[in-house]
């Protein structure tokens, strides 16, 4: 669950640190075509760690259950919401 949501964590966290000053809302999620398919990339790979069986046992990971799927998710959200409420807060 751990690899999980530190791969997930870092996955949002690349979108909100696209600028130190301006919001991922202001400047478009998908402006930047580049950054979409490195992030499709690494989030179809993650997930076929995660979630293929001969994948699993090479990286030693094991099914998560739907509760704790809620758990990464919500957790893998925290430093893109930390970033974005810093820029907005910094803005004044």
């Amino acid at each position: 669950m751990s690899f999980a949501t530190l791969v997930f964590c870092e996955l949002t966290r690349a979108f909100a640190v696209r600028s130190e000053r301006h919001s991922i809302f202001k400047i478009g999620i998908f402006s930047n075509s580049m950054m979409n398919k490195a992030f499709a990339v690494g989030l179809i790979l993650h997930l076929a760690v995660l979630l293929i069986p001969p994948l699993q046992g090479v990286f030693g990971v094991m099914n998560l259950n739907a509760a704790e799927w809620g758990v990464v998710i919500l957790l893998a959200l925290v430093p893109f919401l930390v970033s974005e409420l810093y820029k907005a807060v910094r803005k004044g």
